[in-house]
């Protein structure tokens, strides 16, 4: 793990998304939003919203490995199934 580069906290930078990945020896986790993310008109969402707000926040963990310059994510849980695979 010393030798290993990815290890700590990363902050996505970008003109469009907001997001950080974490990565520990063998583990990642990942959050991100985009930077117009729309606010609820309320102060509770509605179902529409919640949804919209939960589809527009991808949050992903698993494992990964690295190899060189490559990482391969494999993930364990994500926010939205529908997109896995």
């Amino acid at each position: 793990m010393a030798n290993n580069p990815l290890v700590g906290a990363w902050e996505l930078v970008s003109d469009s998304q907001v997001g950080i990945r974490i990565y520990t020896g063998s583990h990642y986790a990942m959050l991100g939003a985009p930077k117009d993310r729309k606010r609820a008109a309320g102060n509770q969402a509605t179902p529409d919203e919640a949804l919209e707000a939960l589809n527009s926040c991808p949050a992903l963990a698993g494992t990964y490995t690295l190899s060189g310059s490559r990482i391969t994510h494999t993930r364990l849980a994500n926010s939205r199934p529908h997109l896995s695979g």
